[in-house]
C-alpha cells in the first residue's frame, strides 16, 4: 500500500540518521526511501506526543552544561522513534483491513495516524520552540527541525480534512486516498542537517548521552533488514 509511504520513509530515514548520531556514527546511515515491510510485533501506536524527558541532561560538555543540547537532542529522538512506531503501526492496521476488504477500516487507521502525528508534532514543536537553538552553532539545524515539524503536522491536518470528504462507495477510493500521499517536502535538506550534528561537538555529545537516542538506536537496531 503506498498511501503516506514518503512520510514514512523520511520519519524512518530521519530517526536513522539521529541514531547514527547518538552512536558517534553520523553521515553513515544510509535507510531506504521506500515504506518499511511491516510485522506483526509492532510496538502499539503512541497516544500523543512521543517525547520523553531525559534523565542525563547534567552532561557536560565542552567544559560547559550540556543540559539544554540534551534535552533537545532527547526531544528528537524521541519524537521521530513515536513517527517510526505509529508509522508502523498504521501500515500493519491498513494492510489487515484491506485484506478484509474493509475500507472504512482502512480509513479509519490511517486518520488514527494521522491525529496521533499531529499532537506529537505539536506537543514537540511547543518543547522545541521553549528551548531554541540547543547549541551556538546549530540555529540553523533548529530553525530546520521546527519547519519540518510544522510542515508534517499541517500535512496531517489537510489530509485528514480530505480524507473524510471521501465516500467509500466510490469506486476510485482507493485510488484517491493514494493520491493523498504527497510525503514531506524538505525531508532532503533536513536529513543534511542533521548528518552536520556530528561537527557540533556539544551536540555531538548530546545525541550520544539523552536516553531516548539510545533507545531509538536500540529499536532501529532490531528492526528487519538494520543489519
Amino acid at each position: 500500500m503506498k498511501f503516506r509511504v514518503s512520510l514514512v520513509g523520511a520519519a524512518l530515514a530521519s530517526a536513522a540518521v539521529l541514531s547514527a548520531c547518538s552512536s558517534g556514527t553520523a553521515g553513515t546511515a544510509s535507510p531506504a526511501g521506500d515504506a518499511p515491510a511491516t510485522s506483526s510485533s509492532a510496538s502499539p501506536a503512541p497516544s500523543g506526543s512521543a517525547s520523553a524527558v531525559p534523565t542525563s541532561a547534567s552532561a557536560k560538555a565542552g567544559g560547559g552544561d550540556n543540559a539544554k543540547a540534551v534535552s533537545w537532542a532527547g526531544e528528537l529522538c524521541a519524537t521521530f522513534t513515536g513517527m517510526v512506531d505509529r508509522s508502523l503501526v498504521m501500515l500493519e492496521d491498513v494492510s489487515s483491513e484491506m485484506e478484509k476488504g474493509n475500507l472504512d477500516g482502512y480509513r479509519s487507521a490511517v486518520l488514527d495516524y494521522l491525529a496521533g502525528t499531529g499532537t506529537a508534532m505539536s506537543g514537540s514543536l511547543k518543547r522545541l520552540n521553549e528551548l531554541g537553538a540547543p547549541t551556538a552553532s546549530s540555529a540553523a539545524l533548529h530553525a530546520e527541525m521546527v519547519k519540518f515539524l510544522e510542515g508534517v503536522g499541517a500535512e496531517s491536518g489537510a489530509a485528514a480534512k480530505k480524507m473524510r470528504g471521501l465516500a467509500v462507495t466510490d469506486p476510485a477510493f482507493v485510488e484517491q486516498m493514494g493520491a493523498l500521499d504527497q510525503g514531506q517536502g524538505g525531508s532532503d535538506v533536513l536529513l543534511k542537517h542533521l548528518e552536520n550534528a556530528e561537527k557540533d561537538p556539544e551536540l555531538d555529545l548530546a545525541f550520544a548521552t539523552a536516553e531516548s537516542c539510545q533507545e531509538m538506536e536500540s529499536k532501529l537496531g532490531q528492526m528487519p533488514g538494520s543489519g
